[in-house]
């Protein structure tokens, strides 16, 4: 098995030249995606790790809504022009609770909150209106603004106490723990992590991200 943390930037991940911030992704597609088709070549080529006659079937849930149709388009654009014993056999795409259409889920929710008697109707209208911006919002392009809006209807269900991932369960998952285990010295020394850099995800101008 082996994992790996994309795009460039996420994880353990980061550029060889950490300020250079052109050599992050900037989209899925065909950012991420043509990315991962160089890593894939790697594999099966450089590394030879497994056989390009094996069946490749990509998988993903949540934001792999928008990875998993990306990277299934970049493998068939690969494709093309490739001769037989260098395409990718790709059987197959499965997505699990995806992300696909933000500005058409985001307005579901709250039915779905009501629904499952999370809320009440007051509690069910006030996030409805929120739900309704962000979805304008996000169609108009202001995608920060739009993820402010659905964060506030998000608030208005979470008050139940109910984990937003999980309907079953209440309470948010601590993954403080994850953290500073792959955040310890010796973690970033196995993994040849520079001493820099931490484990995890920023949304900041700088490329290099301290550790916590």
């Amino acid at each position: 098995m082996l994992y790996v943390d994309s795009p460039v930037g996420t994880g353990y991940s980061f550029a060889a030249n950490a300020t250079d911030i052109g050599s992050y992704a900037s989209s899925s597609y065909p950012g991420v995606t043509h990315m991962l088709v160089q890593l894939l070549d790697a594999i099966y080529d450089d590394l030879a790790l497994w056989s390009r006659s094996n069946p490749l079937i990509v998988a993903g849930e949540s934001y792999g809504g928008h990875y998993c149709p990306a990277l299934a388009t970049s493998l068939l654009e690969a494709n093309d022009g490739r001769n037989d014993g260098r395409r990718f056999r790709l059987h197959g795409v499965a997505i699990g609770d995806g992300l696909t259409d933000p500005a058409t889920q985001v307005v579901s929710k709250p039915d779905a909150a009501l629904a499952f008697g999370l809320i009440g109707t007051t509690q069910h209208a006030r996030a409805q209106v929120a739900a309704a911006e962000a979805a304008r919002l996000a169609l108009n392009g202001s995608y920060e603004s739009a993820k402010a809006d659905r964060e506030a209807m998000e608030a208005i269900v979470a008050t139940s106490g109910v984990n937003l991932y999980d309907v079953r369960l209440y309470g948010e998952y601590n993954s403080s723990a994850t953290r500073a285990f792959l955040n310890l010295p010796t973690m970033r020394a196995r993994f040849g992590v520079p001493a820099w850099r931490g484990f995890g995800t920023t949304r900041t101008s700088s490329a290099q991200w301290w550790p916590v």
